[in-house]
């Protein structure tokens, strides 16, 4: 899909304005508002479903999955109109809609002595990353972003500098899987969820 066709939505569609797309399209991320409010029992019920009891031991990602169920997988989506989302659109190549996600997980963040040096965030695919009841940064676990790094080859990622972003609950993050990424040594009270979408057609993500 190309970013033209998009640019210029009729008026009665949803999403972000011209020049704020552009951005995103450049940056290769972008944080989304939810559209209504996130009922307090659903989150709370998500958050009994998760067994948050598991040693805090270490690894490269400094995340653990985590199993939940019926209220977790309602809260995936829950506030967000992503099928309406044009970024999301563009990222993919068409509409998001629930069968191209291939990969959902809950998550917590545990303490990182040896993060993996920059990676991409998943090549061919796009990822949504939420948090559940409190923010999530890089001082409790989630990964910092290597801006407009989607066409980088890995001498210039490494002498790039890198952005912290933080999600409030009642946000998402929206990231093209070609973006490097950096894991922080932090973490041990994060909790969220992510999903990962393949993109179908593949674009040129160089152009991303």
């Amino acid at each position: 899909m190309n970013i033209q066709d998009i640019m210029n939505p009729k008026p009665e569609e949803g999403g972000l304005e011209g020049a704020d797309l552009e951005t995103a399209v450049g940056e290769g991320y972008l944080i989304v508002n939810s559209n209504r409010p996130i009922p307090a029992n659903l989150v709370s019920a998500a958050l009994a479903e998760l067994n948050l009891s598991l040693p805090k031991q270490s690894n490269q990602w400094g995340i653990y999955g985590v199993n939940g169920d019926q209220n977790c997988e309602l809260l995936f989506e829950e506030g967000f109109d992503f099928p309406d989302n044009r970024f999301l659109t563009f990222l993919l190549g068409e509409p998001y809609t629930a069968e191209a996600v291939y990969l959902k997980r809950n998550f917590i963040t545990v303490y990182n002595p040896e993060p993996l040096s920059r990676v991409r965030a998943g090549e061919n695919n796009v990822l949504i990353w939420r948090p559940f009841h409190k923010a999530l940064d890089a001082q409790n676990g989630l990964f910092r972003i290597v801006k407009r790094s989607q066409g980088m080859e890995r001498a210039q990622v490494d002498k790039a500098g890198v952005v912290e972003i933080k999600l409030e609950p009642g946000q998402a993050l929206i990231l093209t899987g070609e973006l490097w990424i950096e894991w922080p040594q932090n973490g041990g009270d994060g909790i969220g969820q992510y999903m990962l979408i393949r993109k179908s057609p593949k674009p040129d993500t160089k152009n991303i």
